[in-house]
């Protein structure tokens, strides 16, 4: 919603990031930068070579006439939500120490603990609504 409200996208605009779904890249840029981490398990190696590409001088555009078409939840859906809940803030935290670790015990630990427990948390709410769920009547 920020973004619709913010950006005319009906033009071409420069921005930070850009899905790595409908991504185009220059070899030249490929070959400097290299490909997506495979360290990632998912979702944010994206964001990874967004920085990169942004840390080499690049510029990542968002072009409105170019399209894809996403069939959503068909990706990661054979992976088990919990886990999924967990490697993506695996991923969080190894962009963090990738590109803005200041070699800071304190705040490493900071950070590790709240990304954490927003992952606790997420469990915990989706185990709560299934268990509610259990009580539904089927029909």
């Amino acid at each position: 919603e920020f973004s619709k409200r913010h950006y005319n996208f009906s033009h071409i605009l420069e921005v930070d990031y850009v899905s790595g779904a409908c991504l185009i890249m220059r070899q030249d840029l490929i070959d400097k930068i290299g490909l997506m981490d495979e360290g990632y398990f998912v979702y944010n190696e994206d964001d990874d070579l967004c920085l990169r590409v942004k840390q080499n001088n690049y510029h990542i555009y968002y072009v409105p006439e170019a399209g894809v078409i996403h069939y959503g939840q068909k990706g990661g859906g054979q992976i088990h939500p919990y886990r999924m809940i967990i490697e993506i803030h695996k991923g969080i935290f190894r962009l963090y120490r990738k590109f803005y670790h200041k070699r800071n015990k304190i705040t490493d630990c900071i950070l590790l603990l709240v990304i954490s427990f927003r992952a606790f948390i997420l469990i915990t709410l989706k185990l709560i609504k299934r268990f509610l769920q259990s009580f539904k009547p089927r029909k």
